[in-house]
């Protein structure tokens, strides 16, 4: 029988304490009609969720046309989610929260995408710092300048940002 040093005995024990491979979390499944917060968080069987891998535009948040019209891109952006919403059967599925304990989740309506649909419009940018999933998908809106690639418009997390660093509080925002 070989004998172990007390060193390496500690060693030994502690590396069979560690967790062998980490297991995603289970998924968690939220079905119904959701209420809009803004244009990428909703609630729904009471949950507050974020949608995975887009930013839309802040309720206060205005974009500029091309022509100069300022209009207000992230009230459109919140309405237009609404719409997509209102009549459908929401299905969430999330596995993590994020820093504000919401459920980040994939949500579809009747089927749709509604992140990936909020990205086409030209009405949220790809969340790159958390996901790569609507890239194409925002390249494909640029190109052919919907909603917000219309014209200029900050990014809003720059535009979240440059209010902070000014030390603006926000209210809480209201629903829709």
């Amino acid at each position: 029988m070989t004998r172990l040093r007390p060193a390496a005995a500690v060693l030994a024990l502690g590396l069979l304490a560690l967790p062998t491979q980490a297991k995603p979390a289970e998924p968690v499944v939220l079905q119904g009609q959701a209420r809009v917060i803004d244009g990428d968080t909703l609630v729904l069987e009471g949950a507050r969720i974020r949608l995975h891998g887009i930013d839309a535009p802040e309720l206060r948040q205005r974009c500029e046309a091309d022509d100069g019209t300022v209009w207000p891109c992230g009230r459109h952006a919140a309405a237009m989610l609404a719409a997509m919403t209102e009549a459908a059967q929401l299905t969430c599925e999330g596995r993590r929260q994020d820093r504000y304990r919401r459920l980040v989740a994939i949500c579809a309506a009747s089927g749709l995408d509604v992140a990936a649909q909020m990205v086409a419009d030209g009405l949220a940018v790809a969340a790159r710092r958390y996901s790569r999933a609507y890239l194409a998908v925002e390249e494909e809106a640029r190109l052919h300048g919907r909603g917000v690639w219309s014209g200029r418009f900050d990014r809003p997390s720059d535009w979240r940002a440059v209010r902070h660093r000014a030390g603006h509080r926000a209210a809480p925002e209201k629903p829709i």
